[in-house]
């Protein structure tokens, strides 16, 4: 047996029966001003019942609280006789989630990796998801709000996002109206709620949104599996798309229009002078170790390129500009070296003639 005690506010008598079940707190408020779900509780309960135990809580208000799990374990002297436990005596209901359900997606045999982006502010739900969509062969960029998720949108085409309704900051809601609107006109991304409420008019208010599916919580592997089969199927080749993103380029020809002038002209002129300039500075900080110095170089180029259309080359800049903001710098060296080869094709595609839409 394992106890846990605290000396907080303590929960009252008739709130304790139900904050064990998935997706309950005490106090919903907090949930807005902390994040999270309430489902640590509901993930502890079922682990414990997974190997044979039982959890529970006492508590008094402006008491604390005691929580509590037994387990049932074999003792050092059990296991000296036994020798090492093997991998085949893990029960098979603690491994099937992930290792045996659901389809395997295989992109990687034809070369290439499609990327999903995961909106999820609790830590737990952040890595048990981000396993299942390893496991189907995606990569994941995880962020941990909706206003997070709205940056992230704007400059990476991501096959599919997967938004949590209940986030701090921006909730998926809000993200998602907010992702539409700045991607108006572009390839639409299909976005999947991921929400605990069953409720017709809470999938009704998903779809209002602008989300295009939801996912009920818990996740499932076949139950993800067979929506991003839907929605994010095998994507096309990255090499083969457009350099510059055509809608952006459209919009700038036609401002450009209306005012009588070559607008697209004048900041392709600039961007290019710019972005040489941008990355001496950044091989001049990666040469130095200046980890702020490759933060603000490669946020600068970021924006430039969004702002062109060169939609890759900003994402390529953005790995760089995390990496100086994490004050890590190994593997930069590549880094830079595919944003040089990204600018060239934009440097290209800008030389080419921009058709008027």
């Amino acid at each position: 047996r394992f106890d846990v005690s605290d000396t907080g506010d303590g929960i009252e008598a008739e709130k304790l029966a139900q904050i064990f079940q998935p997706f309950a707190q005490a106090d919903t408020s907090t949930s807005r001003k902390y994040g999270g779900t309430g489902l640590g509780l509901a993930i502890s309960g079922h682990l414990v019942e997974l190997m044979g135990g039982d959890c529970g809580v006492s508590s008094r208000p402006g008491a604390g609280s005691d929580f509590w799990f037994t387990i049932a374990v074999r003792t050092v002297a059990h296991l000296a006789t036994e020798g090492p436990l093997s991998p085949d005596a893990v029960p098979a209901e603690v491994s099937a989630p992930i290792v045996d359900e659901g389809p395997v997606r295989r992109s990687a045999e034809h070369g290439r990796v499609s990327r999903i982006l995961l909106a999820e502010d609790n830590p737990v739900n952040q890595r048990v998801a981000t396993a299942m969509l390893e496991h189907l062969g995606f990569e994941v960029d995880v962020v941990s709000n909706g206003s997070e998720a709205v940056e992230a949108a704007a400059i990476t085409p991501y096959q599919a996002i997967l938004m949590d309704c209940q986030m701090p900051v921006l909730d998926g809601y809000e993200a998602t109206s907010e992702i539409r609107r700045l991607l108006e006109g572009s390839a639409r991304i299909p976005i999947i709620a991921v929400t605990a409420s069953a409720m017709k008019s809470d999938h009704r208010r998903c779809l209002a949104a602008g989300m295009d599916d939801y996912l009920p919580k818990p996740l499932s592997m076949k139950a993800l599996g067979a929506v991003l089969d839907l929605w994010a199927p095998e994507g096309p080749d990255p090499a083969a798309q457009p350099v510059l993103d055509t809608v952006i380029v459209d919009r700038l020809v036609l401002m450009g229009e209306a005012a009588d002038e070559d607008l697209m002209g004048q900041l392709s002129a600039l961007f290019l002078t710019d972005s040489d300039s941008r990355v001496i500075e950044l091989r001049q900080a990666v040469a130095d170790d200046d980890a702020q110095a490759v933060l603000r170089s490669a946020h600068t180029l970021r924006g430039a390129s969004a702002i062109l259309g060169a939609t890759e080359l900003a994402r390529l800049c953005a790995t760089l500009e995390m990496s100086g903001a994490a004050d890590d710098l190994a593997g930069v060296e590549e880094q830079l070296e595919a944003v040089e080869a990204e600018l060239e094709r934009v440097r290209s595609a800008l030389a080419s003639p921009i058709p008027t839409p």
